[in-house]
């Protein structure tokens, strides 16, 4: 009986550690992409969005004066892509904020219409 019970937490003792470690492998991420006009963005037409979404595939949204959206979950490691398209490369200021598991967000990446960066 005394074997039996110490052979069930062990098997319990691996379980865990083995959900814990596929744990570390589905890290996610979530990324709010921001675009904020210059002085020199014509807000009387809209714009294209060119953003990285979740399932790695790049989609276009229009957007008239500023485009502020949260995508997740990513997974590390991914590439993410952010593009106003303008006739200007210098009429949006972009940013990518990045959050781990839904905590706090920091700005990860910022630029002239277009950025990308990698997950960490």
């Amino acid at each position: 009986m005394k074997n039996r019970i110490i052979y069930i937490l062990l098997i319990a003792t691996l379980i865990s550690f083995v959900s814990s470690c596929e744990k570390d492998d589905t890290d996610e991420w979530y990324v709010h992409y921001v675009a904020i006009p210059t002085d020199k963005a014509d807000l009387n037409k809209e714009h294209d969005a060119i953003v990285t979404l979740p399932w790695k595939k790049d989609e276009k949204f229009l957007f008239r004066v500023t485009y502020d959206q949260i995508y997740g979950p990513f997974k590390k490691g991914t590439r993410i892509w952010f593009l106003v398209d303008t006739p200007h490369l210098d009429t949006y200021d972009v940013q990518l904020w990045i959050s781990h598991e839904r905590k706090d967000f920091q700005l990860a990446c910022a630029g002239k219409n277009q950025i990308d960066m990698i997950l960490p």
